[in-house]
Formats: C-alpha cells, structure tokens, sequence
C-alpha cells in the first residue's frame, strides 16, 4: 500500500476522535478555556472530514467506519490520575500543534497530488493558528520553570509513537492482529521519510517559541539539519520485525547523530 496513502488513512481517524480530545481539555483546563476548545475540536474534527473526503476519491476502498469503529475501542485519557496540570497540558498542545503543522507542511511537499497538497496548507494554516492559541494561553499562566518546560515537551515528544498513533496506523492498514512493535516500525518508517530539513525547522522553531527560547533565523538551517540527522538515525534503528527497540537505541541516536560529521553515519554497535 502506498506510504502517503497509508499516513493519510491514519490522520484521518486521528483527526475523527476530537470530541475526546476537547473532553479531557475541558476536564483539565479552567472553564474560561472552554470556548476555545470547543472550537478547536470541532475544526480538528473538520480536518477528519476533509480527509475523509479525499480518501473517498483516491482511496475508495477504505472502509472508515469499520477503521473507526476498530479504533474507538482504544481508551483516551480514562486515567484521571494521569492528567496533566494546566500549565503542563496547554505546553503540551503547543508541542503537539507545532508537530501537526510541521506534519502536514511534510505531507504536502511530499505528495504529488494537487487536491492533496492544497488541502495540506489549509490544514497546516489551521494548525499554526491552533498552536498561536495555545501558546496565548499558556502565557495567561505564571511561566513554568525552564527545567519544568524541558520535561514536559520532551515527555510529550516521547508520546508521538504511543498507541492513539501507532493503534491508528494499525486499524488504517486493515491488520487482524496488533503487534505494536511491527506495526510501531511500520508507521514511523513511513512518516519518518517524508520530512526534509526545512519541515523539521519549522517544528523546531515553533517548539523553541513555547519553550522561551526562539531561534535566530540565522540558526534555522542548522538546526533543520541538526533534526534531520536525528531522524535518520532514528529511522535506521526502527527494528525489522526482530522485536522492539531498545531505550538506550533511542539516546545513542540522538547523541551520535548530533556529533560533527557523524549525521550521515550509523551510530556504532553496543
């Protein structure tokens, strides 16, 4: 199946379940966020529907409902002990906006299908706009402590490859049984290549905005290439159906691939 195809059918049943997302913001967040979030989550919805709807012309065989159904047996957020503080949780939608919009700058620039490109700015337009709200209500808060900033996002960015995603993917393909180390593998191959280094400035330039710590326009080309040298060891490490990948592989890439000259290079054995 084709890889883009693929992505697609996942975003869109991502995209479909945002009246559970705006559920547990509203749970988490002060009453005055209300508002907000419901409009949030109904455009997020809208992105579903639109998705939907090229998938209907360019993927006719795609059976959505029996995708969703499937899908909507994952719990979201059922573990109240596990919610995040205010403060915490709008730092968090900012990583998660800045990775959407950087997400579908990618999936446009990489796509050869015109409706499908189109469609990828509408949507990444929206997501900018999403994370600039975001952004604006954490900012209502006392700032969070640097180190406090740290953990979270880098927490959050732990999370791309939990189960919303990675179930979604599955339910996307049409599988029978979840392996989730395979079908991990699988997703995160395919999206992993379609990023280029300008896709992954901009993610990391709006992360830099909510973490307090904007970059130069001078240093968005270094840290494009930066990221992408982190991805491409990451995507060499993705196991091949050996078993999952190991936590020390996923530090060892990140350090070896950021080391001068070592970008291109595979990081060493043990």
């Amino acid at each position: 199946m084709d890889d883009l195809v693929v992505i697609v059918r996942t975003t869109c049943l991502l995209e479909s379940r945002s009246e559970r997302y705006g559920a547990y913001l509203e749970r988490v967040l002060p009453g005055r966020f209300g508002p907000f979030v419901r409009r949030w989550a109904q455009e997020e919805g809208g992105h579903g529907r639109r998705l939907r709807a090229w998938l209907a012309v360019h993927d006719p065989d795609f059976d959505f409902h029996e995708a969703f159904r499937r899908f909507s047996t994952l719990p979201y957020h059922h573990d109240r002990a596990a919610d995040r503080a205010p403060a915490d949780e709008l730092l968090s939608r900012c990583v998660v906006e800045a990775l959407a919009a950087g997400f579908y700058r990618a999936l446009g620039r990489a796509t050869d299908d015109s409706d499908l490109r189109a469609l990828c700015r509408q949507l990444m337009a929206d997501e900018s706009r999403h994370f600039t709200g975001f952004l604006r209500a954490l900012n209502s808060f006392e700032p969070l402590p640097w180190s406090r900033r740290l953990a979270v996002a880098a927490q959050r960015v732990r999370e791309l490859d939990d189960d919303q995603i990675i179930f979604a993917s599955h339910c996307a393909v049409g599988g029978t049984t979840y392996d989730r180390d395979r079908a991990r593998a699988d997703y995160l191959r395919r999206v992993y290549r379609m990023y280029a280094p300008d896709d992954l400035a901009f993610v990391g330039t709006l992360i830099a905005r909510a973490m307090g710590r904007p970059v130069p326009p001078v240093a968005r080309p270094a840290l494009g290439r930066a990221l992408a040298a982190v991805l491409q060891t990451k995507q060499r490490l993705l196991p091949r159906g050996d078993g999952p990948e190991p936590l020390w592989a996923h530090l060892r890439a990140d350090l070896w691939a950021l080391l001068p000259g070592r970008g291109r290079a595979r990081a060493p054995a043990g």
